[in-house]
């Protein structure tokens, strides 16, 4: 629980982290086979965050590759977040809010395409 100094509970507090020099999650740590698979973000946000920005950054030689982001809980990627490749070997970038879970976890699938870089990033969360 936040308090503000005048002893009043806070409603929520955001927590920039500043400059970020390399991704946090990358190709290596995922796996690309279409499946629905736990994006773990418990090293890197505490206990009690609520929502995270996250930082994506894709590059792939494969159109039609895809690459979705939901919060748990949710069965259809509908509303969450979606990339599919239309335009090979270039960087597509986004930023996107999540809700996330007590266990500060989110879902993702990345289909069995050739990818040239997935970065993941936290950029900031919400207490």
């Amino acid at each position: 629980m936040i308090m503000w100094a005048s002893g009043t509970k806070a409603s929520e507090a955001t927590v920039y982290r500043g400059v970020i020099t390399s991704a946090d999650i990358r190709l290596g740590d995922l796996t690309a086979d279409g499946s629905d698979r736990d994006l773990d973000l418990s090293a890197l946000v505490p206990v009690g965050t609520k929502f995270v920005l996250v930082s994506i950054t894709l590059i792939s030689t494969t159109v039609g590759n895809s690459f979705l982001l939901k919060e748990v809980g949710h069965s259809e990627y509908d509303g969450d977040w979606r990339f599919i490749c239309h335009v090979v070997s270039q960087s597509h970038m986004a930023r996107v809010w999540f809700a996330l879970d007590g266990d500060r976890k989110l879902i993702y699938s990345a289909s069995g395409g050739t990818w040239v870089s997935v970065d993941i990033s936290v950029l900031q969360w919400k207490i």
